[in-house]
Formats: C-alpha cells, sequence, structure tokens
C-alpha cells in the first residue's frame, strides 16, 4: 500500500508544461535568430557602403594627382570657353586612357562610365559650371563621382579643384 501511495503522490510534468516551455524557448531563440540576421544584413550593407566610398575616394584622388600634372596652357590666351574645354578635354582624356567612355545619359555635362563588374559602375561628371576668375588665372572645375552596385547608387562624392596657370 505504501508503494502505491508514493506512485500517487508523485508528480510528473504535465503535457501541458512541456508545451508551453517549448514555447517559451522557441520564442527566445527566435528572437536572437531575427537579431543575428539583422546584424548580418547591417554588417554587409555597412561593407558595401565602406567599399564603394573607398572606389569614389579612389577615383577623387586621381584627380588630385591629375590636377598636379596636367599641362597648363596660358590662361590669357584663351578666352573663358575655351579655357573650361580645355580643362574638361584634359580630364576626359586622362580618365579615357583609364577604361572610361563617354556616357550620354547625360547632355549638360560631361559624363564618363566605367564598368566595374555586372550591374556596378562608376559614373565620373565634370560639371559644366566652371567658374574662372581671370584675375587670379585660377579656374574651380567642379567633380562628381557617383558609384553604382546593383544599379543602386552607394556613394556620391563631389569635389571643387583649382586649376592654375603656370607662369
Amino acid at each position: 500500500m505504501n508503494r502505491i501511495n508514493k506512485k500517487l503522490n508523485e508528480q510528473g510534468i504535465s503535457l501541458i508544461e512541456v508545451i508551453a516551455s517549448i514555447l517559451i524557448i522557441s520564442i527566445v531563440l527566435i528572437s536572437f535568430f531575427s537579431l543575428i540576421i539583422q546584424s548580418n544584413r547591417v554588417g554587409n550593407s555597412s561593407e558595401d557602403i565602406v567599399n564603394s566610398t573607398y572606389i569614389a575616394q579612389t577615383e577623387m584622388e586621381n584627380i588630385y594627382n591629375m590636377n598636379k600634372t596636367l599641362e597648363r596652357n596660358t590662361f590669357s590666351n584663351l578666352n573663358q570657353e575655351n579655357i573650361i574645354n580645355n580643362i574638361k578635354e584634359q580630364i576626359s582624356n586622362d580618365f579615357k586612357n583609364l577604361g572610361y567612355k563617354s556616357d550620354s545619359s547625360t547632355k549638360v555635362d560631361e559624363t564618363l562610365k566605367l564598368d566595374n563588374g555586372p550591374n556596378s559602375y562608376i559614373l565620373l561628371t565634370i560639371k559644366d559650371n566652371v567658374i574662372l576668375e581671370n584675375e587670379s588665372k585660377v579656374a574651380v572645375v567642379a567633380i562628381v563621382i557617383k558609384v553604382y552596385e546593383n544599379n543602386i547608387l552607394k556613394t556620391q562624392m563631389e569635389n571643387a579643384f583649382n586649376w592654375k596657370e603656370e607662369h
């Protein structure tokens, strides 16, 4: 009899308790997995932005170095339109030598395109609004670099460079 009472007094885990504990554990695990997945997405997106920013910065440095080494005509011998066209032509030719091609998607500014893989490319735009200060013999040229990945703009960088007359 004593054995029968012991077995009746022993309490085990009921089916409802097992299901409730599995449900709680599942909710906690799903939350952690969602956090890990979202963290991975943000990390990949950040990596893409850093890479495209690096590409744009490299191209900007190419223009800066080109600015230091370009053969310069005397500004005083040219009118404003010829100076602007001369500068744009020099930049355009140097980048075409690096593999860029003319892009006719814009009619206003000189735009060059470099394919950087499937659906990825770099657009380099030489703005038409070049400022020329005749007194100081300085031309300010605005350059815009856009980096696209999967046909989505990832980075846009703009800078202005001084093209000074050499004496």
